[in-house]
């Protein structure tokens, strides 16, 4: 009988498990072979574990000699090798990232060692020149984020402050702080962690990393709509603006009490304010650190360079200035000598006149209707100068949200490459500056003149 009927007359079951060739390190393959463990087994074993979550160890059983010597055997990931009791050190990682034991265990099948010395790397090398309210916001991101995972040590100083935290994280501990963040009103925290997670898995090559920066996504607790509601920062509409508008300049001219003066002043600052955002689109923390020098620029000019320490992105860019409100600006200027705007401000004149918008929704105004004007997309953007979503043109998903990022980034790459600031003016000048009417007909610059004579200055001389 020939071997292969044997093999159709035998009871037994064909084998089901598949064959895969793999290849491994001379050095893998010996130890393998001399420890007489089941390759095969080896590996189906390891890989279950590792799709499943579960931070495998081995312990290799073998009559042969040097068992001993091989001792316990754990799968790392990171390297894809196998260890006798310890992790190597990847080939070109600086002697500071290794930490002795700590990394060792740090790098070690589906478990990652933080601490604090990893967000004094990330703020030193990735964003090196960030504001101080940004590198407040990282440091208690990272500080809280560490806080979910094993504390392996910590150390409180004054005012209950953490000043060192080392903590073993886990998928448990990515999922438990998804969770908490879901519950918050923003998701600025989950961003500054993903964000720096990302860092560390294209840093150390690491694809478990990068698998938990995916994985940290947010959702507002609120429920989601695929349009703007009343009152949401999203939902400017034009009459709201022409409303405020006339809520400040009828405080300006009234004359029935006498007691408003002092009130009118601020008014006039709110009033212009708003016409600089609407006709800019620029960030109420950008508007706040303008000086006069630069708007005088741009009122000579027709457009000035924001500085790339006042803007949010930390890059230059240009603002044309809509001819409509240099009036506006250069009357602002003898009120208020030494500092066009003031966000703080803004806010308590709003609330005190009872006007409808938020400085910042002055922004969303731009993103809305300047392309009514006929403004290129491409050139209102290296305008706003957007690093995000193009300001929620209405709620969507953080996934587009984060896709239109990267293609606005290019998009402002592509444009300051191929446009001088003084073409993006003139384009601007051509569509908004052109067509958009920012203030209304009933608004008189010369009343407004004549009731504000007595808080004239005259400018300090530079």
């Amino acid at each position: 009988m020939t071997k292969t009927e044997r093999t159709a007359k035998c009871p037994i079951p064909k084998r089901i498990r598949k064959k895969l060739q793999v290849t491994l390190d001379p050095e893998v393959y010996e130890q393998i072979k001399n420890s007489g463990v089941n390759a095969s087994r080896l590996i189906d074993r390891a890989v279950t574990a590792l799709f499943s979550r579960i931070d495998p160890v081995y312990i290799l059983v073998s009559s042969k000699e040097g068992q001993i010597e091989a001792g316990p055997m754990r799968f790392e990931r990171t390297t894809s090798r196998l260890s006798a009791g310890f992790s190597e050190t990847e080939a070109g990682e600086a002697g500071d990232e290794t930490r002795g034991e700590k990394r060792a265990e740090s790098v070690s099948g589906n478990t990652r060692v933080f601490d604090l010395r990893d967000l004094d790397e990330y703020l030193k090398n990735a964003i090196p020149h960030a504001r101080p309210k940004t590198i407040e916001g990282v440091s208690s991101a990272w500080k809280q984020f560490l806080g979910f995972g094993e504390v392996l040590s910590r150390k409180i100083g004054s005012r209950r402050k953490i000043e060192e935290i080392t903590s073993r994280i886990t998928y448990d501990t990515i999922t438990a702080y998804n969770r908490d963040q879901n519950t918050k009103k923003s998701g600025t925290a989950l961003g500054y962690v993903r964000t720096m997670l990302d860092y560390f898995a294209k840093k150390r090559n690491d694809p478990l990393l990068s698998a938990w920066s995916k994985s940290l996504k947010y959702s507002s607790p609120g429920t989601k709509r695929l349009f703007a509601v009343p009152g949401e920062k999203a939902a400017i509409v034009k009459d709201e603006v022409r409303a405020d508008i006339l809520t400040y300049y009828r405080h300006i001219i009234r004359d029935d009490i006498q007691d408003t003066l002092a009130s009118k002043k601020p008014a006039f600052r709110n009033l212009v304010a708003l016409l600089f955002g609407i006709t800019t689109g620029a960030r109420v923390e950008e508007m706040s650190r303008l000086t006069w020098e630069e708007i005088d620029q741009g009122i000579a000019a027709g457009w000035f360079v924001i500085p790339a320490p006042s803007t949010k992105t930390n890059t230059e860019r240009a603002i044309p200035i809509h001819p409509a409100i240099k009036p506006y600006l250069q009357f602002l200027k003898l009120i208020y000598p030494d500092k066009p705007f003031h966000s703080a401000m803004y806010r308590n004149t709003r609330k005190d006149r009872n006007a409808i918008l938020h400085l910042n929704q002055a922004r969303n105004y731009a993103v809305k209707y300047w392309r009514e004007y006929g403004i290129d997309e491409k050139i209102r953007i290296a305008i706003m100068g957007h690093d995000e979503g193009v300001i929620k043109k209405e709620i969507e998903k953080e996934e587009e949200e984060m896709k239109e990022m990267e293609e606005i980034k290019t998009a402002m790459g592509k444009v300051y490459g191929k446009y001088t600031p003084h073409e993006i003016a003139n384009h601007y000048h051509s569509t908004v500056g052109k067509g958009f009417k920012p203030i209304p007909k009933e608004v008189s610059i010369k009343k407004i003149r004549e009731n504000l004579k007595p808080f004239f200055k005259t400018p300090k001389k530079t």
